[in-house]
């Protein structure tokens, strides 16, 4: 692993039933591994080496208590204005070669066309590739997330599930972070910072110091 192998950090907690080691993963994680995306499919995801090209047969390291694991995903993505348009000259030379309206062609036909047209969008478009890093802390049960992306995460529980169906994951923090710093405006009981009072009726008034 290099030393950029994360570049933002988003980490979460997690419980699993069974233990979590390499040992026992890797066997799972190779049969759920990545495999490039056919030419009519929209998307493709699986377990990767986290060494990346250097060590392909590898889906996991672990060292010291720390698991890492890595998903490539690759997806194509086709302009809807692009299919729609595509899609409406197929369905105007159909009503053409039939010699009819196209406001008269069956919607299961329209259906069938509309899809064969897709696909053959998705032959011609070329995915884009995502490296999805993350790590699991097996003693502190942490996962660490390579990024900020809420889809990748549930895209990391998703897989992992299918590890192990008792994994479960949820934010560190059971509130907002922006609560737990407000805390003190929400509870007054709590303690408050030096300079800082509540009034008793409604109002918060800060005691300044005084210049002697």
């Amino acid at each position: 692993m290099h030393s950029k192998w994360f570049t933002a950090c988003t980490f979460m907690r997690f419980e699993c039933d069974n233990d979590i080691n390499q040992l026992t993963w890797e066997p799972i994680l190779n049969k759920l591994q990545h495999r490039p995306i056919s030419d009519h499919q929209k998307d493709s995801c699986g377990f990767s080496s986290p060494f990346g090209y250097l060590a392909t047969r590898v889906k996991s390291h672990e060292m010291q208590g720390m698991l890492y694991l890595s998903l490539t995903q690759e997806k194509k993505s086709i302009p809807r204005n692009k299919l729609n348009r595509l899609f409406m000259q197929k369905l105007e030379a159909l009503a053409e070669k039939n010699n009819v309206k196209t406001t008269e062609i069956k919607s299961d036909e329209r259906k069938a066309l509309k899809e064969a047209t897709e696909k053959e969008l998705l032959t011609k478009t070329v995915p884009d590739e995502v490296y999805i890093n993350f790590v699991l802390d097996i003693r502190q049960k942490l996962l660490f997330l390579d990024g900020t992306s809420a889809s990748h995460l549930k895209l990391i529980e998703t897989f992992l599930q299918k590890v192990d169906e008792s994994f479960s994951m949820a934010p560190f923090f059971e509130a907002s972070l922006e609560i737990y710093l407000t805390q003190w405006v929400y509870d007054s009981s709590s303690q408050l910072p030096r300079p800082l009072s509540l009034d008793p009726v409604s109002y918060t008034h800060l005691t300044l110091p005084t210049n002697r």
